[in-house]
């Protein structure tokens, strides 16, 4: 991905950013159904190596595009707040989805602000929020993994019913969650996440763990499917993405969760509206 690219997409989700809290606010008033919280890592650099890495684009893009299409509110966490970065390669065209392909240039066009975007996790009332959902990419398992506020904020969400939703690497954020007696709180509970096989088929070597294995150690019912194929597992309102191909049929179980079926039953489902 050349300067140029890197740059409108870093714009882009500035953009999806500030017209979210825009939305939002100029709603507050009216019947606004829920608000996500959504969060990222801080990480963009590989710790010791120099190699860049980040979240993964299209597991907070398409989620940022579903829930404005829903009429949905969110706002954006991160364990320090402030930048965030989207690993470069999240871009490639071998991996990029139509979604960001589509939208990037348009709305990066429409709306240019800095990446100094998300709220510290430390300074958030989960009150404030209806769901949970905690994007991946390679970053994530270096401060998601290890952070010390987000444990308490996703036990808090769960505790009041609220949905839980983790994909990819991210999903190695629930085996910090512990109950009230400290016993691991999703231990038993089906699960997925980055799978062993789909990290041996990329440069993980010097990664800080494997999310399988972990997630396996931890007690859950780990569930995987082919590399790369959509996978989505969904236990007691704690829903997990196997990984970016996932993000689609994750988002509409967790929407759905938020928003009731309408007056002939038929619950949302997702199309491509313009932003």
């Amino acid at each position: 991905m050349n300067k140029k690219t890197a740059a409108l997409a870093v714009l882009l989700l500035a953009a999806l950013f500030t017209a979210g809290r825009l939305y939002w606010s100029s709603q507050a008033k009216k019947n606004i159904i829920a608000k996500i919280l959504v969060v990222v890592s801080n990480v963009s650099e590989i710790p010791g190596r120099g190699v860049e890495t980040g979240l993964w684009a299209s597991e907070l893009l398409e989620p940022l595009r579903m829930y404005r299409h829903a009429g949905l509110g969110f706002e954006i966490a991160s364990p320090t707040g402030g930048s965030f970065t989207c690993d470069q390669k999240s871009y490639d065209t071998s991996f990029v989805s139509e979604v960001t392909s589509h939208y990037l240039t348009p709305v990066i066009e429409k709306y240019r602000k800095s990446m100094e975007v998300s709220l510290p996790l430390s300074s958030l009332n989960p009150d404030d929020y209806d769901a949970l959902y905690i994007a991946g990419g390679c970053g994530s398992l270096w401060d998601l993994a290890n952070d010390k506020t987000l444990p308490g904020i996703i036990s808090d969400f769960h505790g009041k019913g609220k949905p839980v939703a983790a994909i990819s690497q991210a999903a190695v954020c629930l085996c910090n969650v512990l109950d009230a007696k400290g016993l691991l709180l999703f231990r038993g509970y089906r699960v997925t996440g980055f799978s062993d096989r789909e990290a041996s088929l990329i440069d993980m070597a010097d990664f800080p763990l494997s999310v399988e294995k972990k997630l396996k150690s931890c007690g859950f019912s780990y569930q995987a499917a082919s590399p790369w194929d959509p996978n989505v597992v969904s236990d007691r309102k704690l829903i997990t993405g196997q990984n970016p191909a996932s993000v689609t049929q994750l988002m509409r179980i967790l929407i759905q969760e938020l928003i009731p079926p309408d007056e002939n039953g038929v619950l949302y489902d997702d199309c491509l509206p313009d932003f």
